[in-house]
């Protein structure tokens, strides 16, 4: 096997699911089943004792990196850092998330491993100190990132030499759901009658559940002479936006019932089969799994033109996009699919397609062992 016996630790900010974690699970046990390697998983930002799943197939491990404090004592923890990664004599370094990125650029030549690969999974906006960013981005010898948006970030604003950096997409699996749509809807108090909309997403700055929110209000009015109900659901944990706030746009609005906030779906798949179309409205993305997911699922995307969402779709949905902040341009797009269902089949139909041929998990990791094989052929490239 290329890989074979090759240790792998992924480092992660946290171990709890989101876009990133996903990602980072799915490459993780792909590496063992099929290339040979010894991957683990570390969580170093969350205390958190949680875990992503499949432990019996990845090893998971937290191992906290208290920032807030002073700079000898940040120092201190970094410094610990590098030496567990040590104890646990990793070949490879692969940090996901700008945490995981700054910290293991900056300690990843004590850690023992041949070579780190910065995997860059925005746009640029969660930063750390610009001066130590630079010093770990120097520092780091290869990078993946997930969007061309993230690979510019990566050039314009961390200097970082084209050469060493992958563009990488995502990849998802098309899961079949284990809860059947009915129980989801009865679940909801909702049946057939009532056309489901859902955004995938945690509730962070840089998306804008506010104007999927307001887009909604717009979305009802022009369903009051036909009759026809719709549901937007909203389906995601905690971020840095406060959720009272969003709720209280929602009472503001009168929209109680018509908007259901979800909190955290572990099974994303199953409420995904009981929905009719995927909203997904942001300010700015890198390759949201959000949108992926959705179209694994055969569904259609209404969503924010933005260059990480409208690579995901591609030219033929790019219809489907309205203009950042444009809650008219949302609601008109998602009325015209509440509206006709056979459309709504259509674009679900090409959405399934596009994710088998372009975003397979199979696509994925062939790249990333290529990545890996040539930065453990290269360990130094900066050099």
């Amino acid at each position: 096997m290329p890989l074979g016996g090759k240790r792998i630790i992924i480092v992660l900010g946290a171990l709890a699911i989101a876009g990133a974690e996903r990602q980072a699970l799915l490459l993780a046990r792909r590496l063992k089943g099929e290339y040979g390697a010894v991957p683990e998983i570390w969580g170093v930002w969350d205390p958190s004792p949680s875990t992503l799943g499949y432990e019996d197939e990845v090893p998971q491990h937290i191992h906290h990196v208290r920032w807030q404090t002073s700079p000898l004592v940040r120092l201190a923890n970094l410094v610990k850092l590098g030496l567990a990664l040590r104890r646990a004599r990793p070949d490879v370094l692969m940090p996901f998330t700008m945490p995981p990125n700054f910290f293991c650029g900056l300690i990843w030549k004590i850690t023992g491993a041949s070579t780190c690969i910065w995997n860059q999974r925005d746009e640029g906006f969660t930063r750390r100190p610009q001066l130590g960013e630079r010093l770990a981005a120097r520092l780091t010898p290869w990078f993946a990132s997930n969007s061309a948006r993230g690979r510019s970030f990566l050039v314009d604003t961390l200097n970082v030499p084209a050469t060493r950096i992958r563009v990488i997409d995502n990849g998802v699996e098309a899961i079949r759901p284990d809860v059947p749509r009915a129980e989801w809807r009865r679940r909801l108090g909702l049946d057939e009658s009532s056309v489901l909309a859902c955004m995938v997403g945690n509730f962070q700055s840089w998306k804008d559940h506010e104007t999927l929110i307001r887009a909604w209000r717009v979305v009802l009015d022009g369903l009051l002479l036909s009759g026809e109900n719709a549901t937007l659901l909203l389906a995601g944990g905690a971020g840095d936006v406060r959720l009272e706030d969003l709720q209280a746009l929602v009472r503001g609005l009168a929209l109680e019932p018509h908007v259901i906030f979800l909190g955290y779906v572990p099974d994303v798949p199953s409420l995904l089969g009981a929905v009719d179309i995927g909203v997904f409205s942001s300010k700015t993305e890198g390759a949201p799994n959000g949108v992926l997911e959705v179209m694994a699922a055969g569904l259609p995307v209404v969503g924010t033109n933005i260059p990480g969402v409208a690579h995901l779709v591609g030219g033929g949905d790019r219809a489907q996009l309205a203009e950042p902040g444009d809650e008219h341009g949302l609601a008109e797009r998602i009325l015209a699919l509440v509206r006709d269902p056979a459309l709504r089949r259509t674009l679900g139909t090409r959405n399934k397609t596009r994710v088998e041929q372009e975003f397979s998990p199979d696509r994925m990791c062939r790249e990333y062992v290529g990545l890996i094989e040539t930065a453990l052929a290269n360990p130094r490239a900066f050099s």
